[in-house]
């Protein structure tokens, strides 16, 4: 229920749960560059989240996710 992505660093392999099929395409597109991020940085450093800050949409996304329950703040 709280999560919305997973990648495996290892081989590549990315998921997306449908639980967010039905949200706006911008979080969509958030969980997927997060889930790539993972794959140059299998962690949440500050390395991490300088790739994914890259999206203009990360602030957003993230907040509509907490909204939803689906992300800490």
């Amino acid at each position: 229920r709280s999560r919305w992505g997973s990648c495996s660093p290892d081989d590549g392999v990315i998921r997306i749960s449908v639980g967010v099929a039905d949200y706006p395409p911008w979080v969509r597109d958030y969980v997927i560059v997060h889930e790539l991020a993972h794959l140059v940085v299998a962690d949440h450093s500050d390395s991490f989240w300088e790739l994914v800050n890259r999206y203009p949409m990360t602030e957003r996304a993230r907040g509509f996710l907490i909204a939803k329950g689906m992300e800490e703040d």
